[in-house]
């Protein structure tokens, strides 16, 4: 049976203790993780990167992806280093889960950023 519930604001945020986990707010929704490593999260200009963990993957894949296609974000990257893929979420478009290679480049680049991904995740993952 559902219940209704307050909505979370950014005055609820405000008033939440300093004890290391990451809190956010999102469509009202209090989300509450361990503190990321600072390699976790990247926001250059008009790409957002989140790289899942075991408690963030629903609120990334499920809740900011939501978010971000309302927000009309550019470009997000759910890093899923798991299954070593990227989900790459645009507005108006269908996911695409790129598991060979990524590409970006953004209005204004000379040139694309291109990932090799197996390389990418070998390395990353400290398996070269």
């Amino acid at each position: 049976m559902a219940t209704n519930t307050a909505r979370w604001t950014a005055d609820d945020l405000d008033r939440l203790p300093d004890d290391g986990n990451k809190y956010e707010v999102v469509d009202g929704r209090l989300l509450v993780t361990p503190a990321p490593a600072p390699s976790h999260e990247l926001v250059i200009d008009a790409l957002v990167a989140e790289v899942l963990s075991p408690t963030s993957h629903r609120h990334d894949l499920v809740w900011k992806r939501d978010l971000y296609r309302r927000e009309e974000v550019p470009v997000a990257w759910v890093v899923d280093h798991e299954e070593r893929r990227v989900h790459v979420v645009q507005p108006g478009v269908d996911d695409v889960v790129a598991t060979d290679e990524l590409v970006w480049q953004p209005s204004g680049a000379a040139a694309a950023l291109t990932i090799e991904l197996p390389a990418f995740f070998r390395r990353a993952l400290l398996q070269e």
